[in-house]
């Protein structure tokens, strides 16, 4: 019989985005768009970003951990909506798990994180970010109770 893993969410640190990073990267390739091409300093320019990221109130980057080894990622910032209600909305953005391995509930416990997180800048409401043939991403997300709403065009 195999022991619950257990996982613990929390806040990233600096000292967390290169390994954050591969788990990006590893994300970003499975995900690959043609539209798209990955820069040749894609994780330094990730890693800088991120950075930035860490120091805003205005965007929150969590970790899963499980054995001290991070195994996952979600991201979210808050965008406003001026003249609406709600007044700002939470967006999720960015979320990798470590593809070498399954962790049970690790996905739906960073969501929970984030959705902490936004109800402390009391925003109610979530939209996702990700592509529209990421087939296990949107099942991840519908499982959720997440619907279609907007669609996302690519214009040259």
């Amino acid at each position: 019989m195999l022991a619950a893993m257990t996982i613990m969410i929390r806040r990233a640190e600096p000292d967390d985005l290169p390994t954050l990073a591969t788990l990006w990267y590893e994300k970003t390739l499975l995900q690959a768009d043609v539209r798209l091409r990955l820069a040749p300093n894609a994780r330094a320019a990730w890693i800088t970003a991120q950075t930035a990221h860490l120091t805003t109130d205005q965007r929150a980057l969590f970790v899963a951990v499980s054995d001290d080894v991070i195994i996952g990622y979600a991201a979210g910032w808050l965008h406003d909506l001026p003249g609406m209600m709600p007044a700002q909305l939470g967006v999720i953005d960015d979320m990798a798990l470590d593809a070498h391995q399954y962790h049970s509930g690790a996905g739906r416990a960073l969501v929970v994180a984030l959705r902490a997180w936004f109800a402390t800048h009391d925003v109610q409401r979530c939209v996702v970010w990700l592509p529209r043939a990421d087939a296990i991403g949107q099942a991840f997300w519908r499982s959720l109770g997440a619907q279609d709403w907007i669609d996302g065009l690519w214009l040259k």
